[in-house]
């Protein structure tokens, strides 16, 4: 009798192992000029897609936070959506292949467009969520990270005068880390923020808005450090690196900095949060992404700094900033791509290097959902180009409500704020224009890379209007100028 239970154990594990290294085969036939693109927007994946991709959901490298989602869309209007990781894709002459771990993957129709494949995707799967403060995407944000020694309330308010006096507009002022004590309770280090609720009000005067870096790391000394060393709340145990990581998935923990935000926000006034973490976060730590998110919900101005997969909300309901420190020309690529996927508030961002890349770096963000100037702009010394970026930057914030109204549109829609040529002028030979975007339906971008002093513009059918008064009648394609930091953007007519 045991021998017998024994063996049907065995069969039973050998079956539940078999059911578990069950994959499900797909094939789709192409359509005839279909191309597809998705599944990964970090720049790994050429798109539109082709050949072999294996495990799609590693490509990143990033922490996976499940539901992990699957996005293909195709500008014959047909869309593939899976809640899971597919495992390979590849691309034949006349197929695609699917392999899934999980289920059988079936091709949608959507319509006949790239557009109407993705709008009847999203309409159909991806749930709206909470949405940014229009704010947000109307004004310029600016980060001061990387260009100032320390946080203080001098440096904040002196940062915000000289850029009115540089003539700049007022935007939305992203305090760096470092302004937290160390000591008691979560809050605002004294010294050097004697008055945050003064400073506030004073940057509120001046017309801008100010949000606070939030991050869970602390110097490896204090009381702060000490109690949660002790409580073993501490991820990363190399207790001679500094700072560490608090462990945010621990509930005391997470109490005392959501706490700390509450009193931040409320007492003091400031407008919201900018999360930011470390990279040492392991793999398997959800609860601690997971509360990280969840810091934002009900904060009208937030924005996350750190890529946690895709997706950990089936909507991403926040600003998204995707870093790349290693190449510049992918950006456009990971932004339209994003848009695609169901994340049309991403902003690719970059640290640049050298004046002219610093230049054209600001140019690009112009098109971006948020404009976001990551140093002080003065550090370009070039007159010319510096005023050219100057004039740039204005620009964008004179089209801001323009993109807030896009955004406020994609509240109900989910369509993208950057938008491939594709999908806004279909059937139109731009399948494989990697290098301009659209910004809504309004604003044609084609930004100056890798130095270049002139580029070809394609430009669809109907009239488009240049900043210098120039009017284009398209279907054309053009070489011009973007020497000297020139804000490359022509206007549909009305």
């Amino acid at each position: 009798m045991i021998m017998r239970r024994i063996l049907l154990m065995l069969v039973a594990f050998g079956g539940a192992m078999a059911a578990n290294a069950a994959e499900y085969v797909t094939e789709i036939e192409l359509l005839k000029g279909e191309k597809w693109w998705g599944l990964d927007f970090y720049g790994r994946l050429e798109q539109p897609l082709n050949g072999s991709v294996g495990e799609p959901e590693k490509m990143a490298g990033q922490t996976r936070v499940e539901p992990y989602r699957s996005i293909m869309v195709s500008n014959a209007g047909r869309y593939i959506y899976s809640e899971k990781p597919l495992k390979k894709v590849e691309f034949g002459d006349e197929t695609i292949t699917i392999t899934s771990e999980y289920e059988k993957i079936e091709v949608e129709k959507g319509g006949k467009t790239l557009r109407e494949a993705y709008v009847v995707c999203a309409l159909k799967n991806l749930a709206p969520g909470h949405s940014p403060a229009l704010e947000m995407f109307a004004m310029p944000q600016y980060l001061m990270d990387g260009d100032f020694a320390y946080m203080s309330e001098d440096v904040v308010l002196g940062y915000a005068e000289k850029l009115l006096a540089e003539g700049f507009p007022p935007g939305i002022i992203v305090v760096d880390d470092g302004w937290q004590k160390v000591s008691g309770p979560y809050g605002f280090d004294p010294e050097l923020f004697p008055d945050p609720k003064g400073m506030v009000d004073k940057l509120h005067e001046l017309g801008f808005k100010i949000m606070l870096t939030i991050t869970p790391n602390v110097p490896n000394w204090g009381s702060v450090y000490g109690m949660a060393r002790d409580n073993n709340q501490i991820i990363n145990w190399a207790l001679e690196k500094s700072p560490v990581t608090l462990d945010i998935g621990n509930d005391e923990q997470f109490s005392r900095l959501r706490s700390g935000l509450e009193k931040i926000k409320d007492v003091y006034g400031f407008d919201g949060f900018c999360f930011d973490w470390q990279e040492d976060v392991p793999p398997d730590s959800v609860k601690f992404i997971t509360n990280m998110m969840s810091l934002g919900e009900g904060v009208d101005m937030a924005c996350y700094r750190k890529v946690i997969d895709r997706p950990y909300a089936s909507y991403l309901g926040c600003i998204w900033h995707m870093q790349d420190n290693e190449d510049f020309s992918p950006l456009i690529t990971k932004a339209i791509t994003a848009g695609l996927m169901g994340y049309p508030y991403a902003t690719a961002r970059l640290d640049p290097s050298g004046e002219r890349q610093m230049a054209d770096y600001l140019l690009l963000q112009c098109g971006m959902p948020v404009l976001s100037v990551d140093f002080a702009p003065w550090r370009i010394t070039d007159h010319d180009l510096y005023e050219k970026v100057k004039e740039a930057v204005n620009f964008r914030a004179s089209i801001g409500d323009y993109v807030s109204k896009l955004a406020a549109d994609s509240r109900r829609t989910g369509e993208p704020i950057v938008r491939h040529m594709e999908y806004q002028f279909p059937k139109s030979g731009f399948f494989d224009c990697d290098d301009q975007f659209m910004l809504g339906s309004q604003y044609l971008f084609a930004p100056c890379v890798d130095g270049a002093d002139q580029r070809l513009v394609r430009f669809p059918k109907g009239t488009w209007l240049g900043r210098n008064g120039e009017k284009i009648k398209g279907p054309v394609v053009k070489q011009v100028d973007c020497s000297a930091g020139e804000l490359i953007v022509f206007e549909a007519a009305r």
